[in-house]
């Protein structure tokens, strides 16, 4: 479970704190639909991009832009 969770939380969290201070317009996340359609097996997957989602209107909330695009299949 942490194996799939970590990069997600980690890059984002990297991310976040590197552009602290910064006036940015975007800060977009690439997350998938996973998070919100269920797909059997994949809870780990989808608790990844729940996070983004999540993190993204943490984001909103302290005034800073925030923004996941959760992609579907291609």
């Amino acid at each position: 479970f942490a194996t799939v969770l970590a990069p997600k939380i980690t890059g984002t969290r990297v991310l976040h704190n590197a552009f602290r201070g910064c006036d940015l317009e975007f800060f977009v996340m690439f997350g998938s639909a996973g998070s919100v359609i269920a797909s059997p097996g994949q809870g780990n997957y989808a608790a990844a991009n729940a996070f983004l989602d999540a993190f993204a209107y943490y984001r909103q909330a302290q005034g800073l832009p925030g923004l996941t695009i959760g992609w579907g299949p291609w």
